[in-house]
């Protein structure tokens, strides 16, 4: 994402326990902008059951414009998976001027299926 290459520094969110597994399972999520767009690495944290993780990736611009996207990955064993977000994906990514701060929200782990 071209225009929200300028966010410096990577924003993490857990989210603990999957409803219907017999064991916790934690994962982090960490997003930054890149030229193509958002590369986030999601880190399962806790447990190795296969599960999908997903979120949505909010930037809020200098020139006020909400950027928005999804993002979405599987993991297991404790492992780590990149993920980009294409801008392609992202609305209001053609008006943003320079981002201000980005957040990761809803992050939510369903076991994969």
């Amino acid at each position: 994402m071209k225009k929200l290459s300028l966010v410096v520094g990577a924003i993490v969110m857990s989210l603990a326990a999957i409803s219907g597994c017999k064991s916790e399972v934690k994962a982090n999520v960490s997003c930054k902008g890149a030229a193509e767009g958002m590369n986030c690495e999601v880190s399962q944290t806790l447990g190795d059951s296969k599960v999908t993780v997903t979120w949505d990736i909010k930037a809020v611009c200098k020139n006020g414009t909400v950027v928005t996207g999804e993002g979405t990955g599987e993991v297991s064993g404790g492992g780590k998976v990149n993920v980009l977000v294409p801008n392609s994906k992202l609305a209001n990514d053609e008006k943003c001027d320079a981002a201000e701060s980005m957040t990761i929200e809803n992050l939510k782990i369903v076991p994969a299926g």
